[in-house]
């Protein structure tokens, strides 16, 4: 290589370093004239609707829950959305969560044809916890008729844990198909 070809070569290759160098040590800086601390406040008038939630009541049965959840697009984010609100937990007095803590949404899905897929995962246990069938039913449906009454799109719900799809969720429920609607266990049928 010639003399000149190598002082160029050497040349771009310092010039690049500079720019990189100069990327590097402004990237992540302000670029608006807003100083640090002085964010604005994120706007409170998002749009909500109405959804109805079923919550393990302490009488044995599903206790109705009003819930204000934000707007979305898809029939899937709201499945997701009710789901998340169930796992939360309820606000009224006499309502049980379906879960105790640790228990999240790892994934839900919204088939073509109607049937919503919800994965529940707890680190810590293998299983869904153990209960009696009445209270295996109650969590169960907690989840089937709240997502059925706040998704029309849907028509059943399938419970995984963990990734997988059970032959019962813990031991009573049937849960190799897709479940409906079952009002029976609504507090005020």
């Amino acid at each position: 290589m010639s003399r000149r070809a190598a002082a160029l070569v050497v040349g771009a290759t310092v010039a690049l370093a500079i720019v990189a160098l100069i990327w590097w040590s402004t990237a992540g800086r302000r670029t608006t004239d807003t100083p640090a601390g002085d964010e604005p406040a994120p706007a409170s008038d998002v749009e909500t609707t109405g959804a109805e939630l079923y919550f393990p009541n302490t009488a044995g049965w599903l206790g109705s829950e009003s819930r204000e959840l934000p707007v979305v697009q898809y029939a899937e984010d709201r499945a997701a959305q009710v789901a998340s609100a169930l796992l939360a937990g309820p606000t009224e007095p006499g309502h049980l969560a379906p879960f105790g803590e640790g228990v999240e949404l790892a994934s839900l899905h919204l088939s073509d044809d109607g049937v919503v897929y919800i994965d529940l995962a707890a680190a810590q246990l293998a299983a869904p916890p153990v209960s009696g069938s009445r209270g295996e039913l109650l969590v169960v449906y907690s989840f089937v008729n709240s997502i059925l009454a706040n998704v029309p799109e849907a028509w059943g719900v399938v419970l995984m844990w963990n990734g997988n799809q059970r032959p019962t969720f813990a031991g009573h429920v049937d849960t190799t198909r897709p479940l409906p609607v079952e009002r029976q266990w609504l507090a005020s049928r």
